[in-house]
């Protein structure tokens, strides 16, 4: 999940599979709010806000991978957001809720650090 990936702040080093955690973390998160968009939630963000959260992540996911992995950053997309619909659709309702949740918290979190991220693996919010 996300939170250990946030715990990679107090590594000296941002190795290989730091930077593939990163982007996997940043898919998860741009699917999460792509079906918060799409199914709407309770909360105060609209459905256009959900969906520029979720391109910001893409962003960054795009931006760590390398233009040499653009089409592969897309297809995780695709498959990670397929998994999320299924899971809820399928799943029990209460694990859902409590999973769904702790994945908001965490795209919350990931979000205050991107700029932090970026510029620990060389590139800018202004560079993607």
């Amino acid at each position: 999940m996300l939170i250990p990936f946030l715990m990679l702040f107090a590594a000296p080093e941002f190795t290989d599979t730091d930077r593939e955690d990163a982007v996997a973390s940043h898919i998860q998160c741009a699917a999460f709010h792509t079906i918060e968009a799409d199914i709407g939630t309770a909360t105060e963000k609209s459905p256009d806000a959900h969906r520029a959260v979720a391109r910001d992540f893409l962003d960054v996911a795009l931006h760590l991978a390398g233009s040499a992995k653009a089409d592969a950053v897309q297809t995780d997309l695709t498959a990670v957001e397929a998994d999320y619909r299924e899971e809820l659709k399928k799943g029990d309702a209460r694990a859902m809720a409590e999973g769904w949740t702790e994945l908001e918290s965490a795209c919350a979190e990931l979000h205050k650090v991107k700029d932090a991220l970026l510029s620990r693996t060389g590139g800018d919010e202004n560079s993607r």
